[in-house]
C-alpha cells in the first residue's frame, strides 16, 4: 500500500503567499498610488502656483512703517496715527486727525496676499493698525485742501516775522536793512573722507 506523503507546513505556506501574490498582481491596494505616480501628480498641480514675487538684485533696507507694500488706494492719501502715548490712550490725537477727515483704513480694502498687521475695533471692524498706531486715510481732494490751508499760515507767519524785524530796525543804526532769506534747503550729513595712517 502506498502512502502519500502530506506537504508540509512551509511548502503550503509559500503556495499560499505565490498564488495571492499572481491574484494581486497588477491591483493597487485601496488609496494608495505608486510613489513615482503620487510625487508627479503633486509637482504637475503646484507647477503653475507663484510661490512669491522674484527679488530685486539690490536690497534696501525698509522701515518699521513703511508701506511701499501697501499703497493708498486710489483717490486717497494714507498716514499712520498714533492711538498711545506711553500705556494710555491717546484719544485727542486720533480724534484730531478724525477731525480732519482721516478714517481707520480697513483691513478688507488691501489686495488679497498682501500681509498687514490688524488690530480689532469696535466701531470700524478689522482695521490696519499695530502697537499703538494705526493707518488712517482720507480722499485726496482733502489733502490737498489741507495742504494749501499749510501753505497759507507759514506764508502768513513768515510775512509777520518780516514786518517785526523792519520794524524793530531804526532807519540809519545798526548794519544796514535786515535781511530776510526764506528759502529752505534738505542736506545730509557727510562723514570725512578717511585719512591714511603713515
Amino acid at each position: 500500500m502506498a502512502t502519500t506523503k502530506k506537504p508540509e507546513r512551509d511548502d503550503l505556506s509559500n503556495a499560499l503567499s505565490n498564488a495571492l501574490d499572481e491574484a494581486f498582481q497588477g491591483h493597487e491596494a485601496y488609496g494608495e498610488k505608486p510613489p513615482e505616480d503620487r510625487f508627479s501628480r503633486a509637482r504637475e498641480s503646484r507647477e503653475g502656483d507663484v510661490v512669491h514675487e522674484p527679488y530685486d538684485d539690490v536690497w534696501i533696507p525698509g522701515g518699521l512703517l513703511d508701506t511701499k507694500d501697501l499703497p493708498p488706494r486710489p483717490g486717497f492719501a494714507q498716514r499712520w496715527v498714533r492711538t498711545k502715548l506711553g500705556a494710555a490712550d491717546d484719544a485727542k490725537n486720533v480724534m484730531k486727525r478724525m477731525n480732519q477727515g482721516f478714517r481707520p483704513r480697513k483691513a478688507d480694502t488691501v489686495p488679497r496676499g498682501t500681509y498687514v498687521p490688524t488690530v480689532n475695533s469696535r466701531q470700524f471692524g478689522d482695521i490696519i493698525g499695530m502697537d499703538g498706531i494705526i493707518l488712517m486715510e482720507r480722499p485726496e481732494h482733502l489733502q490737498k485742501r489741507h495742504a494749501a490751508h499749510n501753505r497759507a499760515m507759514a506764508a502768513r507767519q513768515e510775512e509777520a516775522v518780516s514786518q517785526m524785524l523792519h520794524r524793530a530796525q531804526e532807519p540809519g543804526k545798526g548794519f544796514g536793512p535786515v535781511r530776510v532769506d526764506t528759502r529752505s534747503e534738505v542736506s545730509t550729513g557727510h562723514r570725512p573722507a578717511p585719512v591714511a595712517d603713515d
